[in-house]
């Protein structure tokens, strides 16, 4: 399967999610935003699944950021011919302000490391099958958003119910 992935900046790097693309046989075909003469390919024809990392920007700033406009593009694309899609903090807001949930400031910043207790009803999933019910991830950003329709709460951390973590059902 060939994947998009969308590399905001050079210092957010796909790390593991590369390697586990990579070992499930997937052709790789990372953009990295922040290197003069990147761009995005107009759709996703030809593409199985599409990743969207984080970065410092929000998905506000589309004037300084013009790829998040188009980002959102391919999402909805994504969204409506059924292709798979993972969002990592950037990137889960991107897909949460593609289906029409609003993303707004965090009451607090959430910078550091923080334990993710998995829902009941995620833990079920086939795409959390391995992990533990509880296990540390690291955070830095400021912003929150709304589950969009149709998504289940995944995780939680410091018994805060604010959607880090989602899946779509």
């Amino acid at each position: 399967m060939k994947v998009l992935v969308v590399q905001n900046m050079t210092v957010v790097a796909p790390g593991l999610v590369l390697e586990e693309l990579e070992r499930d046989g997937c052709e790789l075909d990372i953009r990295v935003m922040d290197r003069p003469g990147s761009n995005l390919p107009g759709s996703l024809n030809g593409y199985g699944a599409l990743v969207i990392l984080g970065g410092s920007m929000n998905v506000y700033e589309e004037d300084a950021y013009p790829c998040l406009k188009l980002v959102g593009t391919l999402i909805r694309q994504a969204l409506d011919e059924g292709i798979y899609i993972l969002g990592i903090c950037l990137g889960g807001q991107l897909i949460a302000r593609a289906m029409g949930a609003p993303v707004t400031r965090n009451p607090v910043e959430e910078i550091g490391w923080y334990e993710l207790k998995l829902t009941a009803e995620c833990a079920r999933s086939p795409l959390f099958q391995g992990l533990p019910e509880k296990f540390p991830v690291f955070h830095w950003h400021s912003d929150t958003f709304a589950l969009p329709a149709g998504a289940a709460l995944a995780g939680v951390n410091r018994g805060l119910r604010q959607p880090g973590l989602f899946l779509l059902l």
